[in-house]
């Protein structure tokens, strides 16, 4: 129905369409450097737009990424999210699109820059030591494991066939 603002409300950044397009999930934050925000949603029919989940601080107020700190499902029904605990951990959360049930952590992972794979699983970096690594697990928390042995900075993307996982890394030394 032709060209309109989604939000007036600070900085709309990373905006994602749910896989049907009816939907637009976007990122919100006070200032265009903030790392942390609320998620809004917007139903592009009826052009309601509105706090995804009212009272959840989104993102985990690190470096300055162009990566989303949410990612939307490949079924449009689910958004994984990256938020700070109290204990100032990086933790995943679920959450519904049409708020059916309350949103709820994924039980024992810590990690940002959450993706849902085709299948529904989540791929995310976390902290191994002294370096970042990407991982995968499945919604419930089970089923963790390493993707690759390179150290990662951020995962930015992934096919949708989930075959290849793009990532800011360093380079490769030569041995």
């Amino acid at each position: 129905r032709g060209e309109r603002a989604v939000s007036l409300e600070g900085y709309a950044l990373n905006p994602t369409f749910t896989p049907d397009g009816k939907k637009l999930v976007y990122f919100v934050t006070e200032g265009a450097s903030a790392h942390r925000g609320e998620l809004w949603i917007a139903d592009l029919d009826t052009g309601l737009n509105e706090r995804l989940l009212p009272g959840f601080s989104v993102g985990t107020g690190g470096t300055a990424s162009a990566r989303s700190p949410f990612d939307v499902s490949p079924d449009g029904q689910w958004v994984v999210f990256e938020t700070v605990d109290t204990g100032g951990k990086n933790r995943l959360w679920l959450a519904t699109l049409d708020r059916r049930a309350p949103p709820h952590q994924i039980p024992n992972v810590e990690g940002d820059a959450p993706l849902f794979d085709p299948n529904g699983d989540v791929l995310f970096r976390a902290r191994d030591r002294d370096y970042g690594f990407a991982y995968r697990v499945r919604p419930d928390g089970t089923g963790l494991q390493k993707v690759h042995e390179h150290p990662v900075i951020e995962n930015m993307g992934v096919t949708p066939d989930g075959r290849w996982l793009a990532v800011y890394a360093r380079p490769i030394k030569e041995r």
